[in-house]
């Protein structure tokens, strides 16, 4: 999974793990997409959690949640009013999160499908980066509104709506069908849905 997911998730999985199966052991990796991995790779995983609206062969899909994006910038940011506005918005030096294996953010792409170009001051390989290079520079930056809102408070951010709508997507849980029915499997799974 992605690490600001990890952020949003691991935390609470691991309490309840250790609650009820003190001795089981959860690996997170890091991000790579599941339809880059190699089939031994793909045999090697008990899920994975991705916003992709491709079906990934041998795994099936439960929804975990619906998320959109925020714009965040440091508690005191000079510009913060001005970011209400589009013009504010692409005035503004921005942090842009490109992933591994990607030439550029997502956010980009979408905003010149809207007609616009932001002002890229920093690229970083991450959601987490980019809080934080916001909660400590006048950069601003475009991120899930989970991940915003949850680590908003202890970073000292303050959380925008953007002021041009980037719509919602889903994240959902992959896992193999061929550990459908596996007592472990299901019992984490159980335990990713509910929380």
């Amino acid at each position: 999974m992605h690490d600001h997911l990890a952020d949003l998730i691991v935390p609470d999985v691991v309490k309840r793990m250790h609650r009820d199966a003190p001795g089981v052991r959860l690996e997170v990796l890091p991000w790579q997409s599941p339809f880059s991995m190699k089939p031994e790779q793909l045999r090697s995983i008990d899920f994975c959690i991705s916003c992709s609206l491709d079906d990934l062969p041998g795994f099936d899909r439960c929804p975990l949640f619906t998320d959109t994006e925020s714009v965040v910038v440091r508690r005191g940011h000079p510009a913060t009013s001005r970011l209400k506005t589009l013009r504010g918005f692409l005035d503004a030096s921005h942090v842009a999160v490109v992933g591994r294996g990607k030439a550029h953010d997502p956010v980009d792409t979408w905003l010149r499908e809207e007609g616009v170009e932001r002002r890229i001051a920093l690229v970083v390989p991450s959601y987490l980066q980019a809080l934080h290079a916001a909660a400590t520079t006048d950069l601003v930056a475009f991120v899930p509104t989970r991940v915003a809102q949850a680590l908003g408070p202890r970073l000292s951010l303050a959380v925008l709506r953007p002021p041009i709508d980037p719509g919602t997507y889903q994240e959902c849980l992959f896992f193999p069908q061929r550990r459908q029915r596996e007592a472990a499997s299901l019992w984490l799974r159980d335990i990713l849905m509910e929380l």
